[in-house]
């Protein structure tokens, strides 16, 4: 229940202490963190806001489809994750087996769940956005990047009127990194002067280790110095991504998707809408956070920009309070959105309600999204 959290080169005053520690956090979290931040949600899917990205052709089927898709990664990333009982979070032998190739990308899937986990856990951050050039998607896009030039895979920030940090994805089931890793990954970590229109808060290259049991999944981040020079990315922009990161969700909504609502009980402190995603259980969001998707969705987009929308969701976002969020470490400058235990202190909290006939884990991000895992597949 346990992983590793190394934080390097951040600058007196930043809040953020250089250090090692112990967090509490969970496999199941883990899995939760890769999903949402492990790839980008390309099409819109959102009725009249479709220019922002080309509506599917047949929505219910590739909802339908999309809904399979989350499902197989959550097994493939539960595969390549185990947790003892009081025991860390490692990494399984299977993955240590897999084909050279088939390591490589379950080994981007999981860094980018560690650099997801990290954002939160240190900087406060809860929803990070993809900025990968997509070719062929038009009006989604950062424009192509000049040859030869590399950027970091996210940005993030702790909250409305907040300053947006960078991060740069790294994961490895090898060594620990090396000092050129680290380099290259800083570099990338500073491709930009200035997202939305200010400066950038933190440029930060992540790292996971996934070791076979019975290490411990090692989370490195490491702030490298703001940028003299290099590129900017536009409000306009970012207010996209931040629709896109709740893509299946709003997707689910305009199909008209059988939806479950669970009610607030016991621990669950916010009603949740649910989704059906295969075998795996449900996907879904928090009340909240599903109102605001359709308030969005409704919206006319001469009346509300990308950058209103995208700042609507961020303020629902803001309003979450769940004590079954993952930890933020005490003095970072997302301390005031601490929804967990203290790094190293408490005890995982597991949630579990029946739905459907089966029992489910309910994982609750600190972006709102949720999901519900068949206990008989997360416990195996």
């Amino acid at each position: 229940m346990t992983i590793t959290v190394t934080t390097e080169a951040f600058k007196p005053g930043s809040g953020v202490a250089n250090a090692t520690t112990t967090a509490v956090y969970s496999r199941v979290q883990l899995v939760g963190f890769a999903v949402r931040a492990g790839r980008p949600w390309l099409k819109s899917g959102l009725g009249v806001w479709a220019g922002w990205g080309p509506a599917p052709a047949n929505l219910a089927a590739f909802v339908a489809n999309e809904a399979l898709e989350i499902a197989g990664l959550v097994h493939l990333l539960l595969s390549y994750l185990e947790q003892p009982v009081g025991g860390p979070v490692s990494g399984t032998e299977y993955l240590h087996l897999l084909e050279t190739t088939e390591k490589g990308q379950a080994a981007a899937r999981l860094g980018n769940g560690v650099t997801a986990l990290l954002a939160w856990h240190v900087l406060g951050v809860s929803a990070l956005h993809h900025v990968a050039n997509a070719a062929g998607v038009v009006g989604v896009l950062v424009p192509p990047p000049a040859k030869g030039t590399k950027r970091p895979d996210f940005v993030g920030r702790r909250g409305p009127g907040t300053l947006y940090s960078t991060f740069e994805a790294k994961g490895t089931t090898g060594g620990a990194p090396t000092a050129k890793k680290k380099t290259d990954a800083k570099v990338q970590a500073q491709a930009f002067t200035a997202i939305a229109g200010s400066p950038v808060d933190f440029c930060t290259a992540c790292f996971g280790r996934f070791p076979a049991a019975p290490g411990m999944v090692e989370a490195t981040m490491i702030d490298p110095p703001t940028p003299d020079d290099g590129e900017a990315l536009s409000a306009d922009l970012v207010g996209r991504r931040e629709l896109e990161g709740y893509g299946p969700v709003i997707r689910a909504i305009a199909a008209q998707r059988p939806a479950i609502t669970l009610s607030p009980q016991g621990v669950l402190e916010q009603p949740v809408e649910l989704f059906a995603m295969g075998t795996a259980g449900f996907f879904g969001a928090l009340v909240p956070i599903a109102d605001a998707l359709r308030t969005v969705r409704a919206a006319d987009p001469s009346d509300l920009s990308a950058v209103e929308a995208g700042g609507a969701l961020e303020s629902a976002r803001a309003a979450v309070s769940d004590h079954r969020l993952p930890s933020v470490r005490p003095g970072s400058p997302g301390e005031a959105r601490r929804g967990g235990a203290a790094s190293g202190d408490g005890e995982e909290v597991r949630t579990f309600r029946e739905i459907n006939g089966d029992s489910c884990e309910l994982v609750v991000l600190p972006d709102g999204l949720v999901l519900a895992l068949r206990r008989d597949l997360v416990d195996g």
